[in-house]
């Protein structure tokens, strides 16, 4: 996928996408009826590379900061989870490309419950204010979309309408990603309840919310997790690693983490059965890491350590593989959903969501990960290897055949080169800063 460097665009359905005469008026008059036209706005999110911009001219009834003018509506997507890891990157990326983005979020830290290390606990009770941040210096990049951040509990049905309905001229939200989550394995094993109301309540109110006000678009971000201990293909080694598809039989969940996503997966599915007017993704993201990354994964905890010259324990001694996918590429494929054309004849609405796998296809094992760690912090990095951990699978191995031939989105950011962003951005914008 070319990089974001358009801008926000609302065209037809038939994504003419250079003439005037596709853009749908409307004023925000009667909710209903224009939940009916929102239905029409397709190709809010508009990708293209620097070469095809001279080709792709916006219309002129667009102003100048690349939006709809105040006398007609506004449209926003509106990213649930935004302060957290994945929800950041999207929200920062879309709003820069010059997109409106409405930020959700319940400002909450999340301390992990499970083991993080003491001289990382710093950064894990700062790492929703840096993504923050993040995002409001985005919304002030040239050519940059409205932002709107709101303190919300996504389990709330009303407070999300309320959300929604009060934008700046008039807007309206046209499509959601809904990447709020309780994320941890290990956390959810300690607070199931907790995870089941964040992650199962939650989803079930944000959808609800989104029906109300009939969304075009609805990406839910779900997890590798729920393909169980067979996300590897079954292997009880990397050299016995398989790409899993999208179609492969959900395996049996390892953890309430996994149950709650495995479940939300089944209300997406339901939620297109019966409102096939709107479109929604199922995005499922490997092991991802990247900057702003939770303070208790491997990987930054394993960052961390190399930079301090600090010993970092391998559960199950190393041997365990990860597809371990930077966030950048997840959020490609999140973009390319919202970017999907609607016109599929093969497409099924009651067959469920299209389903997306957000991985690298290039599976790693952990011990091979702490040396890439160690190579790309300059530092090597020291190991002591322990028992497994309940509730991990062996590996994980996507398959990126689908979202190559459907969204088309190509190639990924390498290990190596990942890692070495990830650890220059944590010594600069995490240990530097902490001096």
């Amino acid at each position: 996928m070319a990089p974001l460097v358009g801008c926000l665009r609302v065209s037809s359905s038939r994504r003419d996408v250079n003439g005037s005469s596709a853009l749908t008026r409307v004023r925000v008059r009667d909710r209903r009826t224009l939940g009916q036209r929102q239905r029409q706005l397709r190709g809010v999110v508009v990708v293209v590379s620097a070469a095809s911009k001279e080709s792709s001219k916006l219309s002129s009834t667009l102003s100048s900061k690349g939006r709809l003018s105040s006398d007609h509506v506004e449209s926003f997507t509106m990213v649930t989870g935004a302060h957290g890891f994945i929800g950041s990157h999207v929200a920062e990326i879309l709003v820069k490309a010059g997109h409106n983005v409405l930020a959700i979020d319940n400002a909450s830290e999340y301390p992990s419950t499970s083991k993080v290390e003491k001289s990382i606990d710093l950064y894990a009770s700062r790492r929703r204010a840096i993504s923050e941040r993040a995002i409001k210096r985005a919304s002030h990049a040239e050519n940059a979309g409205q932002l709107v951040v709101k303190f919300v509990d996504v389990g709330n049905v009303d407070d999300l309408q309320k959300a929604m309905n009060d934008l700046p001229d008039d807007g309206v939200v046209d499509r959601v990603v809904h990447a709020a989550a309780r994320a941890g394995v290990s956390d959810s094993v300690k607070d199931p309840v907790e995870c089941m109301r964040v992650n199962v309540v939650g989803l079930a109110s944000m959808l609800k919310a989104a029906q109300n006000m009939h969304v075009s678009r609805f990406v839910f971000l779900s997890s590798s997790s729920v393909y169980g201990d067979e996300s590897g293909g079954g292997g009880t080694s990397i050299e016995d690693a398989v790409p899993t598809t999208e179609d492969f039989p959900k395996g049996q969940p390892l953890s309430p983490y996994a149950v709650s996503k495995l479940a939300g997966e089944q209300l997406v599915d339901v939620a297109q059965s019966l409102h096939p007017e709107c479109s929604y993704h199922i995005v499922r993201p490997f092991t991802v890491y990247g900057p702003r990354g939770r303070a208790d994964m491997a990987p930054l905890r394993f960052i961390h350590a190399a930079l301090n010259d600090e010993t970092v324990q391998l559960y199950g001694g190393g041997r365990g593989y990860r597809d371990f996918t930077h966030v950048r590429d997840v959020v490609r494929v999140v973009v390319a959903c919202l970017n999907q054309d609607d016109d599929d004849a093969d497409f099924d609405p009651k067959a469920g969501a299209r389903c997306y796998n957000a991985g690298s296809g290039a599976p790693t094992s952990v011990a091979d990960f702490a040396v890439a760690v160690g190579e790309a912090c300059g530092t090597g990095l020291r190991t002591e290897c322990v028992g497994d951990r309940v509730g991990d699978v062996v590996g994980t191995c996507a398959s990126i055949d689908r979202r190559e031939r459907e969204l088309g989105v190509t190639g990924s950011v390498s290990l190596l080169d990942g890692l070495k962003e990830t650890a220059a951005w944590y010594q600069d914008e995490v240990l530097n800063e902490a001096m």
